[in-house]
């Protein structure tokens, strides 16, 4: 049997706990966030969490269906332009089905009826890679209506 050498086992564990220690994942392309759903308007929404030491510049919005492994985009809205984005503060949220003045809607948002687990993703373009590129949150729809 093959033992590693000692400075291996050590940034083993240095890698792990990167991985594990930080409620965001880095990406290439900036951090990927951990984003807080809560019920607005009668509606899922997503939300830039209060701690946040940035507001978020959203480039696209997507709200995805999976079920199984099938998974489905139900709700998608992008920016026409680079400039004049609605920009989400710390602790706001943006509800499903929203509709921003300067984005287009891809994929029209309809009523939520299938049970299953649903996830929001909010897009930016990250001007450096210590930017938050995306948060990400979940939330499950009971069958017959009514959230998990």
């Amino acid at each position: 049997m093959r033992v590693l050498p000692t400075t291996c086992w050590g940034m083993l564990v240095m890698v792990f706990t990167a991985i594990h220690t930080d409620p965001a994942t880095a990406t290439p392309w900036g951090w990927q966030g951990d984003g807080v759903v809560k019920v607005t308007e009668g509606r899922p929404a997503i939300c830039i969490p209060g701690d946040a030491k940035k507001n978020f510049s959203v480039e696209s919005v997507w709200l995805i269906h999976e079920s199984g492994t099938d998974r489905k985009l139900v709700w998608s809205l992008e920016a026409s332009a680079p400039s004049g984005r609605f920009v989400l503060r710390p602790g706001q949220c943006l509800p499903y089905g929203a509709a921003l003045h300067g984005y287009i809607q891809k994929v029209p948002a309809q009523a939520l009826t299938e049970a299953g687990r649903y996830t929001f993703r909010l897009n930016a373009d990250a001007v450096r890679r210590t930017d938050t590129a995306s948060y990400w949150g979940s939330f499950c729809l009971k069958p017959g209506g009514g959230l998990c």
